[in-house]
């Protein structure tokens, strides 16, 4: 894990092209983030991270962010980081929500 995991933002800024999503258990605790950032006509995760167990947190967290860019069909698209460059258990993960890798080239104006 990038030990900039490690640390704990005191607040998180709100900006126009940012957005968080989180996922509390039963008693109200986090137990699964993203921050998703907007550019033009798509978004990327910038930060994920959850509790490693067998429950699909990560699944459904991931399908809840999909679900809500559909529903304001705003973007196009949703990047997750590099696909070639991730380990295989990532890779997997990123397979099975339907991620795969695109060369994509942007000009700005």
């Amino acid at each position: 894990m990038d030990s900039a995991y490690l640390e704990k933002p005191a607040f998180y800024e709100k900006k126009p092209h940012l957005r968080y999503f989180g996922i509390l258990d039963a008693n109200g605790k986090l137990v699964a983030y993203c921050n998703i950032a907007t550019y033009g006509n798509f978004s990327a995760t910038d930060r994920l991270l959850g509790y490693k167990n067998s429950d699909g947190i990560m699944y459904l967290l991931i399908m809840e962010i999909i679900c809500n860019l559909i529903e304001e069909n705003q973007v196009r698209y949703l990047m997750y980081d590099t696909f070639l460059g991730a380990k295989e258990g990532l890779r997997n993960f990123k397979r099975r929500l339907g991620f795969q890798p695109y060369r994509v080239r942007y000009f700005l104006n």
